[in-house]
């Protein structure tokens, strides 16, 4: 499971009227720290927790380093709580984002530096397919779906005409999925769904037909030995039969396969 920081949501603009500069809020936390002011420094962390539920995106030019700071900070905190867990998973962040900032020092940089890059993970998304108009972001670099990314911290939200309709803060886990509102669905999955009963009377007649033909086959290869002509007019009938049955089958798979066919939309074209 995706896991959230905090209360996070999807919140649009419209929702939330104002959001802090994540950039200032950031500089802010890692100033109190390098001061030695702990309690203010987790106040502002507070403060960069609410701007990631806030309903805007960030500035995409800094957004990195922030990502990479908070998670020094929190990885620095938990260094100086003891707390041997968080440090190492807020570290491995910071190795994830590829960023290290020598203000945290050189204690911190030898617990970082035993850590290795994770590789990418997939992460499974319903829909599986976002309509055209839809793109999607992580930490302000375009993607594509199937959404492949390194594990760890990352901002992702999902625009249409030029406008954030989406957005999370999350920490990707290998075998996470992400649920998207069902209405950005893509054409593809809509024309599957509309087609798969078709497609699904073609295949079951066209076994039918395979199955016809076998039965008819063996009733055929019986009748030379057939101990009495009523045994042999039986073969005969019934080898008749699954032979017309085939025939029949088969004829009502190509007229499946040809409506189907006739009605799949290609290349973003209406079904005719």
């Amino acid at each position: 499971m995706v896991l959230l920081l905090g209360l996070l949501s999807s919140a649009t603009g419209a929702e939330l009227s104002e959001c802090e500069d994540l950039h200032t809020l950031v500089v802010s936390a890692e100033q109190s720290l390098l001061f030695g002011d702990v309690t203010t420094c987790q106040e502002h962390l507070v403060r960069i927790e609410e701007r990631f539920q806030c309903g805007t995106t960030p500035d995409v030019s800094t957004l990195h380093s922030d990502l990479g700071t908070y998670a020094l900070l929190q990885g620095y905190l938990a260094h100086l709580e003891q707390d041997v867990e968080q440090r190492q998973f807020w570290l491995q962040q910071s190795v994830n984002l590829n960023f290290w900032s020598p203000n945290f020092g050189p204690e911190v940089q030898s617990l970082r530096d035993v850590l290795a890059v994770e590789t990418d993970v997939v992460v499974a998304t319903l829909p599986t397919v976002l309509n055209d108009s839809v793109e999607i972001w992580t930490d302000g670099q375009q993607q594509s779906l199937p959404l492949s990314i390194k594990p760890g911290l990352h901002w992702i939200w999902l625009t249409q005409q030029g406008e954030t309709i989406w957005q999370k803060v999350i920490v990707v886990q290998p075998g996470d999925s992400l649920v998207f509102p069902s209405h950005l669905e893509g054409e593809v999955n809509r024309e599957h769904r509309s087609l798969s009963p078709m497609l699904a009377s073609g295949v079951f007649l066209g076994s039918l037909t395979v199955v016809g033909h076998i039965m008819a086959t063996w009733q055929h290869n019986r009748i030379p030995y057939s101990d009495s002509m009523t045994e042999l007019n039986q073969h005969y009938r019934q080898a008749q039969i699954f032979g017309w049955t085939s025939v029949g089958t088969l004829a009502g798979t190509v007229l499946s396969v040809w409506h189907w066919r006739r009605t799949r939309p290609s290349d973003g074209a209406e079904p005719s």
